[in-house]
This record gives structure tokens, sequence and C-alpha cells, in this order.
């Protein structure tokens, strides 16, 4: 049974499992700090966290055994609560689901409704297959793009929707990463753990200001524009719509691909490869941003300007002046 697996405590540290070790342990936060048996937690936790401000995935401590796993987990979490900056809790919820999905996806579907359980989602197996809560589902889907997973296009039944295994641990990620974002008290921290914080934080404050460079002007840019501007600089998870929309409209009014490119840099899983890929095929196809009745069916568009389309805004702009 999934609750008395260790292994799972070390893979999902998240979970009951781990909560009941550190409970049977009576680990502290002195012991998380000054323990010398758990060093190699305070490295690992150090390692996540700087992985996460650089946009990469540290997968070096999969293999611990599971005290020190979970020892390793909550010093990320302590540590990023203590930081308490908005940005670094975004990047540290997508490393921290990104590893979970790298895990999860090729987990038993048992083990995978276990894990739904664990985050809040009631799912009941039908095979191969799961039927998960629409209140659940809708939570996670909310995050992803694409007309997979809009309610319309799946077999909804009794107040359930019914997915497949690599679906259901892919939804389970994004439950994960609204969990992580949720706001935690800022904990007193030993000096062994406020000396990782405060690395992480420098190197924090250098990831943002390598993003300064590329703000765009505001001068003439359509509301719907404005909002997706500030969701990439704050570092906000976008879905492809808005990435797309983004990218277009500032390829078409003369940014440069490198200059797009960049204003994605803060994106917490931003791939530098993946993003000039996608950013040069928007420019190579030529592709004009979406006309507002679309923005307003994705619901991109924020308010009435009284134009057809994000690029007929800027010229009505320039025509006033």
């Amino acid at each position: 049974m999934e609750e008395h697996d260790p292994a799972l405590a070390s893979r999902y540290p998240f979970t009951s499992l781990g909560e009941r070790l550190i409970e049977s342990e009576g680990l502290t936060e002195k012991d998380l700090a000054y323990d010398p048996l758990l060093e190699q937690s305070r490295r690992h936790a150090r390692g996540r966290l700087l992985s996460a401000v650089g946009g990469g995935l540290y997968l070096d401590d999969l293999y611990l055994p599971p005290l020190d796993a979970v020892a390793t987990y909550l010093i990320v979490r302590l540590v990023s609560s203590w930081i308490g900056d908005p940005f670094l809790n975004r990047l540290v919820a997508e490393h921290e689901s990104k590893r979970f999905h790298r895990l999860a996806r090729d987990e038993p579907i048992h083990v995978l409704a276990w894990l739904g359980g664990e985050l809040g989602a009631a799912i009941r197996l039908d095979g191969e297959r799961a039927w998960i809560d629409i209140s659940s589902y809708l939570r996670a889907a909310a995050g992803l793009g694409g007309p997979r997973w809009r309610l319309a296009n799946r077999d909804v039944r009794s107040g359930q929707v019914l997915v497949g295994r690599r679906e259901l641990a892919r939804l389970l990620q994004e439950l994960l990463r609204t969990h992580l974002l949720e706001p935690t008290p800022r904990p007193s921290l030993s000096p062994p753990l406020r000396a990782i914080g405060t690395e992480v934080t420098r190197r924090l404050e250098e990831r943002k200001s390598s993003i300064q460079s590329s703000r765009p002007s505001r001068q003439a840019l359509p509301p719907c524009i404005e909002r997706l501007v500030e969701k990439a600089e704050r570092g906000e998870n976008m879905s492809h719509q808005e990435r797309f929309t983004l990218a277009a409209y500032l390829l078409r009014v003369g940014w440069s691909v490198d200059r797009v490119v960049d204003l994605f840099r803060s994106a917490p899983d931003f791939k530098e490869r993946v993003a000039r890929y996608q950013v040069s095929h928007i420019a190579k196809g030529g592709y004009n941003p979406p006309n507002c009745e679309t923005l307003r069916s994705w619901g991109i568009c924020v308010e009435d300007c009284g134009v057809k389309s994000p690029l007929s805004y800027g010229r009505r702009g320039r025509r006033r002046r």
C-alpha cells in the first residue's frame, strides 16, 4: 500500500508520508540547519533553489534516503518562505512541480490516484484511466493551454472528468504548482539556512536585472498587450495563447527575436532553446496577433478599445498624436 512505501516519501515528500516521517523523527528547524547527518540535504536544497532561479531542473538528489529527501524538500520550502519574494515563489513552484511530473508521469495509475488524493482531488480508477472530480480538473486545467483541456472536449459524467494516465500526471503537476503558491508564514531561520537564503536572493536579483533591458515602451500599447507584458515581467505562468499573442504583436511592431525572447526570460518555465525556436517560428511565419474577437474568446481581452485588432490600436494612437 502507498501509505507504507518509504520510496514514495523520497519521491513525493510533500505528501502525508513525508509529514509522518518528520513527526516520527522529531526533526526541528535546528536539526535541518545544524545536524551533520543532514549536510547533504542542505547542499541539495541549495542546489534546487539555485536551479529554480536559473531555470534549470535539479535532479541530483533523486535517490536520497527518505529522511534526507524530505529534509531537502523542507529546507527548500523554509528558505523560499523566508525570502518571501513572489517571483521566487513562482520559480520554486514551477521547479518543484516539474520535478514531480518527471517522476509521476511513469507511475502506475493507482499511485497517481493516491497522489491525487494527497493533493485534494477525488479520483476514481477506470482501468488504465481515471475519473477526477470536476472542481479539481478545472483548477488544474486553468493553467494549461490548448483545446484538449477544455471541458467541452472532455467526457464528463456525474461531476467527474475522464482522463488518461499521462493526462492525470499533468493535471496533478498543476495541482501541486498551485498548492506550492499558497502563502505561508515567514519562518525564523538559523544562520546556516539564512546563508543559503542570502545566496539565493543574490542570484534572484541578478536574474531580475538581466531582464530590465527588455522592458517595452508603454506608449500606445493596447490594454490586453500591456497586461501580457506585465505578466511576463512578473514571471507569471502564461498560457500558450497568451505567449503567442504577445510574441506575434511585438514582432509585428518591430521587435527583434532576441528582444522578445529576453522579455520571456522571467517565465518560471523559461528554456532558451525552446523559447527561441517558438519566437523564431512566429517571426518567420509573419503571423499577426489574433483579432479582438478571438482574444475575447480566449479571455485575453481586458476592455473594449473600439478596435478589431491590437495592431489597429497602435495605428489609432499614432493618428491621435
